[in-house]
């Protein structure tokens, strides 16, 4: 993973279009594979999923950061949101709206199969970038919204909302799956998967960019492509994650119990209806009368508890 990502800084710094091209499909083929030979099978498709969850979801850098902050002069009649808006409060708001989505995973989701779990939140993150096109097409403001006021509900709340609940799965299997003592080295390296595919997925935008739909950001500009980036890299290209997750990910609950293999724990049932009779021991009655068993069984009594004094 550190060789892939130097190679990918290498070749943007000192590499053509066509050399990022063919370092990110190799990154794309070789990442995974060292996950496979590294980590065990489980651990391993959790990595590669959390990996690919951020991978495709394709970031533009310049595309929709210069038409939201463009002058007057490059984007007539755009949005103009200024620094302080859109890196600050915006962020700010950004940044609470992924806690509450971080507190309302829990109860809507922990029960749910990571399947379901994954189809849900992907198609709520897709319906969610939507915020997105309908700024761009301007139809907003034919229906009197202000850009403000969409930006903070779509882009800032909502999506960030989805965006958390897209990756909290992967992220609570791989918390299940950990063995114990390697916790450490384990969410090191799935951090590290989370931010190389961020990045892969920039390198990604930019090539699309580069090769097919090309934006100009300096007078006169020109976004007329960015509607078809959207499209493709917010509305299309994250769908793939539902069928990858029935690939990669355990046919089981969020909040079952999986071994590092990713087999289903199955927890042992009540007593009474599969086994011999236990005492209850979240009770006084059954805490006393496992000390007495435990007593004669042992051949305690009372007057032997203490040593008897010499005579």
């Amino acid at each position: 993973m550190t060789a892939a990502v130097i190679a990918l800084a290498l070749v943007t710094l000192l590499g053509t279009k066509w050399d990022l091209l063919w370092c990110c499909i190799a990154i794309v083929v070789i990442v995974p594979f060292g996950a496979y030979l590294s980590l065990p099978l489980a651990i391993a498709n959790a990595s590669v999923m959390v990996y690919l969850v951020f991978l495709l979801y394709l970031n533009f850098p310049g595309g929709l950061y210069y038409f939201y902050t463009g002058s007057a002069e490059c984007v007539p009649g755009g949005p103009q949101f200024s620094y302080t808006f859109y890196l600050t409060v915006g962020n700010l708001i950004m940044y609470t709206a992924g806690m509450v989505g971080a507190i309302l995973f829990p109860p809507l989701f922990s029960r749910r199969r990571y399947q379901a779990t994954f189809a849900v939140t992907t198609l709520l993150q897709v319906l969610a970038s939507l915020f997105d096109l309908i700024i761009v097409e301007r139809w907003n403001i034919a229906i009197g919204i202000p850009d403000h006021a969409m930006y903070i509900f779509g882009d800032a709340i909502v999506f960030q909302i989805v965006h958390v609940m897209t990756f909290m799965p992967v992220m609570v299997l791989i918390s299940r799956l950990v063995p114990r003592g390697s916790e450490s080295m384990v969410y090191s390296i799935t951090a590290g998967f989370t931010n190389l595919g961020e990045t892969m997925a920039s390198s990604f935008g930019s090539i699309l960019m580069e090769f097919r739909f090309p934006v100009t950001t300096t007078v006169p500009c020109d976004f007329s492509n960015l509607r078809y980036l959207i499209i493709i890299g917010h509305l299309c290209m994250p769908l793939a994650i539902i069928p990858l997750s029935f690939l990669l990910l355990p046919n089981c609950r969020v909040c079952d119990d999986v071994d590092i293999h990713g087999r289903l724990i199955q927890k042992r049932r009540r007593a009474g209806r599969s086994g011999p009779h236990t005492p209850p021991h979240d009770s006084k009655k059954g805490l006393a009368m496992e000390a007495e068993e435990m007593q004669l069984s042992t051949g305690d009594d009372s007057s032997a508890k203490w040593p008897q004094k010499a005579s």
